[in-house]
């Protein structure tokens, strides 16, 4: 009963640790990540301001994962170089170190204070200033009293029979220690957290030194694990980043794995006492694997971009899901998607309208093409549909909304030009062609309709809305533009003496096609603009 006990107060305090952790990190990120992204693009000029620039920035947002996330996109917006992003994993791997060694102070005392503060900021202030800095004393106060549950959940276990002879056999074969630390770390997405698994089973008693050795050598190789699994469904930047990652972390365990079995003595040259020494390992193997690193990322890189080699089968929308943990990542990178299929659209559907209404382009063409945005619309719009459930920001939920706004108006584009085709392809069929003023007179209006998404997408791009509202404060003379078609139209057709209704019909119906375009184009201007 009293082992049954132990175990359930074994998990529950992990349980509040992972989850006091997890509350840390997302409220530091929710704090600063914004300000940190741009910093780093900054600050990051060669591979060791990038390994320094890792190591404070994870220390701070609590998660090497995050960082690899933030590398990984600064790397496909062309904003550090692979080698950078490589350096940034490295010092990440050092940042997190930090972590464990804080932790291994006895201060879980205080995880009262941390709470009740916390909770005070979360609960009766709850301002959106101060909601991260409520959150990230929560949860520094969940993890410390989660590591003192779990202290005193394994001194019982300890002092099994059954617990203690298991205990030695598996501490006789430290292979098997490392590959049970690889699959914990794994299933758990938290080095940190096996190590102070580790730490409190020597504090116990349970295990000694140099069989925690190998389970902070196992930790080190797990942490890789749920980034590899995550990287099949990312960019060919992320695949890179993530084997690069498992590479460089795998190689330095096996030859400091194979100096402590070869001269096992080693190990007790680490400085400190007790928990000490155990995160000092943990911090020295991390520095060693940056030293031994460091000068060979631009041949590591050539390596595994000749490994995994740029070129990819198109796909329709290339996101992660992986992103959906960082709302601000995953903003930008779907900000991203909408823009490309934004110029996907000017250049391939506004752009050859002319050659659409001189019958120069195959109906089914076009077809095709409204169904490739037809696709890309229902898996960005999906995407943005899961992102609004996570815990976004006011700011944050203001600019998921204004994607979504500009993805149902690039859609409805798409539909109407499917529109004109279609009323092209119906003349063709019947045999007959518009009157050639008329055909010029649209022609010559689809330049203005591109200039107009072209704004909003530089607009977008650049974060300058000037043109942007040059162009809505024209749009009272861009609204007389129907009735000028429909007068000339007309006009025409007197001074030819001229009339057959079902061209006529035709001709008003892709006026009013032509107008909905415009109208669809100025709605995404004013939705960059905030106007929705």
């Amino acid at each position: 009963m009293m082992i049954t006990q132990s175990l359930l107060s074994f998990i529950g305090g992990l349980g509040i640790f992972l989850y006091g952790m997890n509350r840390l990190s997302k409220g530091l990120q929710k704090a600063a990540i914004n300000k940190l992204r741009h910093q780093m693009g900054v600050l990051v000029k060669n591979r060791l301001q990038a390994l320094i620039v890792g190591l404070f920035f994870t220390f701070f947002l609590q998660s090497s994962t995050v960082m690899s996330i933030i590398a990984v996109g600064l790397v496909s917006h062309s904003i550090i170089t692979f080698v950078q992003a490589l350096g940034v994993i490295l010092g990440s791997a050092i940042g997190t170190t930090l972590t464990v060694q804080v932790l291994a102070f006895n201060i879980s005392q205080l995880s009262p204070v941390f709470i009740f503060l916390g909770v005070i900021f979360l609960v009766f202030i709850s301002t959106d200033r101060v909601k991260p800095a409520g959150e990230v004393l929560l949860g520094l106060g969940l993890v410390l009293f989660g590591i003192s549950y779990l202290s005193q959940a394994v001194s019982p276990l300890a002092n099994d029979p059954f617990i203690t002879e298991w205990m030695l056999r598996l501490t006789s074969q430290p292979i098997w220690l490392f590959l049970l630390s690889v699959g914990l770390t794994a299933a758990l997405h938290s080095s940190v957290a096996m190590i102070i698994i580790g730490i409190s089973f020597y504090s116990a008693g349970a295990m000694g030194y140099e069989e925690v050795i190998w389970l902070v050598l196992g930790a080190n190789v797990g942490s890789t694990v749920p980034v590899l699994i995550a990287s099949f469904s990312v960019s060919r930047e992320g695949k890179r980043v993530a084997f690069a990652y498992l590479v460089m972390k795998l190689s330095i365990v096996v030859v400091v794995g194979m100096m402590l079995l070869i001269f096992p003595v080693i190990s007790i040259f680490i400085p400190g006492e007790a928990e000490r020494q155990i995160a000092n390992f943990h911090t020295a193997f991390n520095i060693f694997l940056a030293l031994c690193w460091l000068p060979f990322l631009a041949l590591l890189a050539k390596l595994m971009t000749r490994f995994l080699p740029p070129s990819e089968p198109r796909q329709v929308v290339h996101i992660s899901e992986q992103y959906l943990a960082i709302p601000d990542e995953a903003l930008i990178q779907t900000e991203k998607e909408v823009l490309k299929l934004s110029r996907y659209i000017q250049t391939e559907i506004i752009a050859p309208i002319p050659a659409i209404i001189d019958g120069n382009i195959d109906h089914h063409v076009i077809v095709r093409k409204e169904e490739y945005i037809d696709q890309a619309y229902l898996i960005i719009q999906q995407y943005l549909l899961k992102l609004a459930q996570q815990d976004l920001s006011k700011e944050q939920s203001d600019q998921e909304v204004k994607l979504l706004y500009m993805l149902n108006d690039l859609e409805q584009i798409g539909d109407i030009v499917l529109q004109i085709s279609a009323n092209i392809e119906k003349l063709r069929n019947q045999h007959f062609e518009l009157v050639a003023e008329d055909a010029e007179r649209l022609k010559e209006f689809i330049p203005t309709i591109e200039d107009i998404l072209q704004h909003a997408i530089t607009a977008c791009e650049e974060k300058n809305n000037k043109q942007v509202r040059k162009v809505i404060r024209e749009q009272g003379a861009l609204s007389e533009k129907e009735r000028d078609f429909r007068f000339d139209h007309f006009n025409t057709l007197l001074q030819q003496n001229e009339y057959n209704p079902a061209i006529s019909a035709i001709y008003l119906d892709l006026v009013n096609q032509l107008m909905r375009l415009q109208h669809a184009s100025m709605n995404i201007s004013r939705t960059v603009l905030g106007i929705i």
